[in-house]
């Protein structure tokens, strides 16, 4: 489910910006989360418009609310943690080049990079 909430959607969240960008979510009567503005069915989405009962908050902060649907919250929480995950192993890939580089400095001869 969450691959269809991305891709249906256009949204991405591949950067640590696009994760704490405010996103605009709907909310129900008593204030429980309905899903994403863009990923909720049309019904509920113009419901939300209609009666005000939409708020853009970062998705962490939509975790910390109640939420209507624990499936929604999921697959919401799966997308995270897989955009957390990628980001994760982009910052160790850059971290092991980095380590390699030096030691192909060093072994070469050259001094390291000085931190700047």
């Amino acid at each position: 489910m969450e691959g269809l909430l991305t891709r249906a959607t256009g949204l991405r969240f591949g950067t640590l910006a696009d994760l704490l960008a405010p996103q605009p979510w709907a909310f129900d009567a008593d204030g429980a989360v309905l899903g994403h503005l863009l990923t909720v069915d049309e019904d509920v989405f113009l419901a939300a418009i209609a009666d005000g009962r939409l708020d853009g908050l970062p998705l962490g902060e939509a975790f910390g609310l109640p939420w209507a649907n624990l499936e929604e919250r999921a697959a919401w929480t799966r997308v995270y943690a897989d955009a957390l995950r990628a980001l994760a192993d982009e910052a160790e890939g850059q971290m092991e080049a980095q380590n390699r580089r030096a030691s192909l400095l060093h072994i070469a001869g050259q001094p390291k990079d000085e931190p700047t």
